[in-house]
């Protein structure tokens, strides 16, 4: 369904902007650890592959839905 596939793509693209905003207020002042560092890249990555397969998923569906219109 449009409406599923389209909260999906939403739920990534905030995830992944959120990460994006919080990040460097995080990591960089100074004190950078690199074990910080691996943990946010170990949250970051599935979320940027949810962006990814949310956004492909929902231009699909938007093709599929003006195919059948």
């Amino acid at each position: 369904g449009g409406g599923y596939l389209a909260a999906f793509a939403a739920i990534g693209i905030a995830g992944t902007v959120g990460l994006f905003f919080l990040t460097p207020v995080r990591s960089f002042p100074l004190q950078f650890d690199f074990s910080e560092a691996s943990v946010l890249f170990k949250f970051s990555l599935p979320l940027m592959l949810a962006n990814i397969l949310g956004m492909f998923l929902f231009r699909i569906d938007i093709f599929m839905i003006g195919y059948y219109l």
